[in-house]
Parts: structure tokens; C-alpha cells; sequence
């Protein structure tokens, strides 16, 4: 099977007692830009494991979401001649090291890190992948994301001194159709109740 653990991240967050808020804080600028992520979004990648390896072909979904104010939580599901892969990605911002990082995990019990920097729309994600047996490859994208309605990435892996495209896609962010929300209905009936 192809390793479809680049595609995405993950890490387990304690957030304390159920239901407990935190206040909003400013967000700096670094983690402001990643509100473009939030929202839907549905891709198309070629996949190569390993050097020489055939292509594998993989569709599916990606969905980001604030976690906390400061990080997003990405989901994400994939389907190829192989099967079904899912996994989650964290990525924030670590003032000190001037930097994003980024944490995965996937169903296929590999896993990752990367640190991400930026310059202007652009993302360049250089970091480890780890198999569920813990072999480690060398990852380093390109993700040129525009306006956030559309990116375009590629992605390099590296081990045992060979280095080969090992990923290449497209996403666009799917937008909600509103249209049939909007409308009246008839109101039934409205009921005050003392108990």
C-alpha cells in the first residue's frame, strides 16, 4: 500500500474540564493567517511510496477547525484502489522559533512532524514521517495556497540517500450552497410552559 501518511497530522489535546472556555485572545498575525485553512475543502492527489513505485491516485476530504485560538485541527479521509486511509493534523505557531509546526497522525499507525515556514502565501513544510514501524523519511513540501479557495502542492521524500516526488495535488475549498436555506416556513405553534 501507498503511504497516505503525508497527507495528514494529528495530536491528542486535553482542553480541561468538559465544557470549560477560554477567553479569546489576540491572535498574532501567523496564526490569523490560518483562518484562511477553516472550511471544507476536497482534493486530488498522485501518491508514490518509493522510488519507481507505480502511482496511486487518491481523492477525498479535508476539514479544518479552530482548536482553541491558536492551533487548527485538520480531519481528513482518503480513498484509493487500496482502500481508506483517515488521519488528523495539528498545526500552530511557536513564537519562539518564528515558525508553524505541524503534528499527524494516521490510521495506518504512521505518524509525523514538520515546521512550516511561510513566505507571502506560501507554506514550506520540511520535517519526518514515521512508519507504524517506525522507519523515518525525510518530507519536504511546497504548498502554494493563493487566496485559500485553492492550493496546489508537492511534496519530496528522502531516504537511504534517494530523493523522489512523492506527492503531488490540488484542493479547492468547497463552498456551501446557502441558497436553499433561505426562506419562511410556517410557524406552528409557540407554547409557554411552566413546570
Amino acid at each position: 500500500k501507498g503511504r497516505l501518511v503525508i497527507a495528514a497530522l494529528s495530536t491528542v489535546v486535553w482542553t480541561g474540564p468538559a465544557g470549560a472556555q477560554t477567553a479569546p485572545s489576540a491572535r498574532p498575525p501567523e496564526v490569523e493567517r490560518m483562518g484562511g485553512y477553516i472550511g471544507d475543502w476536497s482534493f486530488q492527489e498522485t501518491l508514490r511510496a518509493a522510488p519507481g513505485a507505480p502511482e496511486q491516485v487518491l481523492k477525498g476530504t479535508w476539514r479544518a477547525r479552530w482548536l482553541g485560538d491558536r492551533q487548527v485541527e485538520w480531519r481528513w479521509r482518503a480513498v484509493s484502489a487500496d482502500g481508506e486511509a483517515t488521519g488528523v493534523q495539528v498545526e500552530g505557531w511557536d513564537p519562539e522559533k518564528k515558525a508553524s509546526f505541524a503534528s499527524w497522525y494516521v490510521s495506518d499507525g504512521s505518524r509525523g512532524t514538520a515546521t512550516v515556514r511561510w513566505a507571502g502565501t506560501t507554506a514550506a513544510h520540511d520535517g519526518s514521517l514515521f512508519s507504524a514501524l517506525g522507519a523515518a523519511t525525510r518530507i519536504r513540501c511546497t504548498m502554494a495556497w493563493g487566496d485559500f479557495t485553492q492550493i496546489e502542492y508537492r511534496c519530496e521524500s528522502g531516504e537511504k540517500g534517494k530523493t523522489w516526488v512523492s506527492r503531488e495535488g490540488h484542493a479547492v475549498k468547497v463552498v456551501p450552497n446557502t441558497a436553499t436555506a433561505v426562506g419562511t416556513g410556517r410557524v406552528l405553534g409557540i407554547h409557554s410552559l411552566v413546570l
